[in-house]
C-alpha cells in the first residue's frame, strides 16, 4: 500500500503566501489543498476532511474568525486542528475572538496554534507535525508497512 501524505487545508487570500505555504507543506511531506476565501475554505474543509488547516484570520468575503467559528461549530469538523496565520498580534486576535463570542453567545476553544504571517518555513513544519502528532490517527497516515506516521517525524 503506498504511502499517504496528510492533507494540509491552506486558507488564505494572499496568493503569493498560498504558493509559499503549499511549497513548505510539499517539502515537508505533507498534501497542501488550498482555498483562496473563507466560503472555499469551508467548502473543500467539508469534502475533503483535512488533517489539519491553515487558516488566515483576516479574510475577505467572510472572515477568518467567521470560518473558525463555523469549522468548530460543524460536528464532523470541529474536530480538526486549527493553525491561525495572521499579521495580527496573537494577545489582539483573541481578543477579538472574545468579543465575537460574546456576541454570537457560545465560547470557543482558542485554535491550536497561532503563528504570525510570514511564519519561519521551519516553524511551520514543526508545529504542523507537533499538532498531528497530538491529533492522534485523524492526524496520522498509514505507511507501507501498516504503521501510522507524521511526516519528519
Amino acid at each position: 500500500m503506498p504511502d499517504v501524505c496528510p492533507r494540509i487545508l491552506v486558507v488564505d487570500d494572499d496568493p503569493d503566501m498560498r504558493v509559499f505555504l503549499a511549497t513548505v507543506l510539499t517539502e515537508g511531506g505533507f498534501k497542501p489543498v488550498v482555498a483562496a476565501d473563507g466560503p472555499e475554505g469551508l467548502r473543500l474543509a467539508g469534502v475533503c476532511k483535512p488533517d489539519l488547516i491553515l487558516l488566515e484570520a483576516r479574510l475577505p468575503v467572510r472572515p477568518g474568525a467567521d470560518v473558525y467559528r463555523q469549522l468548530k461549530l460543524d460536528p464532523e469538523l470541529c474536530g480538526i486542528p486549527v493553525i491561525m496565520l495572521s499579521l495580527l498580534s496573537p494577545k489582539t486576535y483573541l481578543h477579538c475572538r472574545q468579543v465575537e463570542d460574546g456576541r454570537h453567545g457560545k465560547r470557543l476553544p482558542a485554535p491550536e496554534a497561532f503563528l504570525a504571517k510570514p511564519p519561519e518555513a521551519e516553524d511551520l513544519l514543526r508545529r504542523v507535525r507537533r499538532l498531528l502528532r497530538a491529533a492522534g490517527p485523524r492526524g496520522k497516515t498509514e505507511t507501507s508497512q501498516g504503521e501510522a506516521s507524521v511526516p519528519g517525524t
